[in-house]
């Protein structure tokens, strides 16, 4: 419900004919400051100023945190227009060099700068693997002449289901181990 106190009493219902614009706008005034109670205090006008200050205050960092972020955004448009521009140079470069660069020609420069061509294939294996009998994801090694092994699927798919019968004995005795160690 509303209470009678907040609404205004004065209420203009029409011009009167002797009425000019400027007396209205002060009656309109007046009953702002009626509705709109400044203070009559000391103490109530200093928490007054001190509340607008607050707000003055946070105004102005308003405005330069704004102006911050459009200047940076400025900066990354910029930033960003560079970028785009050194891509294309990059672009262009390499299209030129691919155009202009033969076969001959680039292993002539990769000597020059001290590479060296393969003569013959050599391979790097590796004693853990080759003892280990796997070289990844269920393959045996490779023999010295390349061949792989018949059997590697059929090997590594047996030695997998035995690790997996024996895990939950594993299990049991690290945890057994753990348990006996104690805290």
């Amino acid at each position: 419900m509303i209470n009678r106190t907040t609404l205004t009493q004065r209420v203009s219902t029409s011009i009167e004919a002797g009425s000019r614009p400027a007396t209205l706008v002060n009656e309109r005034w007046r009953a702002i400051a009626e509705e709109v109670a400044l203070p009559e205090t000391r103490r109530g006008y200093l928490l007054f100023v001190l509340s607008l200050l607050v707000l003055a205050g946070a105004m102005a960092i308003h405005i330069m945190l704004s102006a911050d972020i459009m200047r940076l955004q400025v900066q990354l448009t910029e930033l960003q227009g560079q970028q785009a521009r050194i891509e294309r140079q990059n672009a262009n470069l390499l299209w030129e060099a691919s155009r202009n660069m033969t076969l001959q020609e680039l292993h002539a420069s990769a000597v020059e700068t001290g590479y060296q061509p393969i003569a013959e294939r050599v391979y790097v294996i590796q004693p853990a693997l080759l003892a280990r009998g796997a070289t990844g994801a269920g393959q045996t090694p490779a023999s010295i002449d390349g061949a792989q092994q018949d059997d590697s699927q059929n090997g590594w798919l047996a030695e997998k289901w035995q690790s997996l019968s024996r895990a939950p004995a594993d299990w049991g005795a690290w945890l057994r181990t753990f348990l006996d160690a104690g805290p």
